[in-house]
């Protein structure tokens, strides 16, 4: 079981290998580069305390990542797994309507629930 952390809207800057540090040429370079609104869930029982993502960029197009560590900054905010580094930034160019749709979209993948949606959008 995992609980939402954290969610914002931001951008992937890149998605590299934990190995060679050479940025992906797989289904996760068409994320890289991309904005959407990025869910940050803690595992509370297979590993407590790690993080994963998932980022919605728009209606049935989203990616997820494996267990890590998740380190704020305050440019660039990364995620560590085993075998990767994502690199993330808050700044973005989305309009309060495409916020909108992709809160929607989240609660309709059954990411998140309509509670928490309603939550996020009184952020707007």
């Amino acid at each position: 079981m995992a609980r939402l952390k954290n969610c914002f809207f931001g951008k992937l800057i890149s998605a590299v290998s934990q190995y060679d540090k050479k940025p992906y040429e797989d289904w996760r370079a068409d994320y890289t580069g991309q904005e959407g609104l990025i869910l940050l869930f803690q595992s509370m029982h297979s590993a407590p305390g790690k993080i994963f993502f998932y980022m919605m960029i728009r209606e049935g197009k989203w990616m997820h990542s494996s267990l890590g560590e998740w380190k704020p900054g305050e440019v660039t905010d990364i995620l560590y797994t085993r075998h990767s580094i994502y690199t993330f930034s808050r700044q973005h160019h989305l309009s309060k309507d495409e916020k909108w749709a992709l809160l929607e979209n989240t609660v309709l993948a059954g990411i998140i629930s309509r509670e928490r949606m309603k939550q996020e959008m009184k952020r707007l």
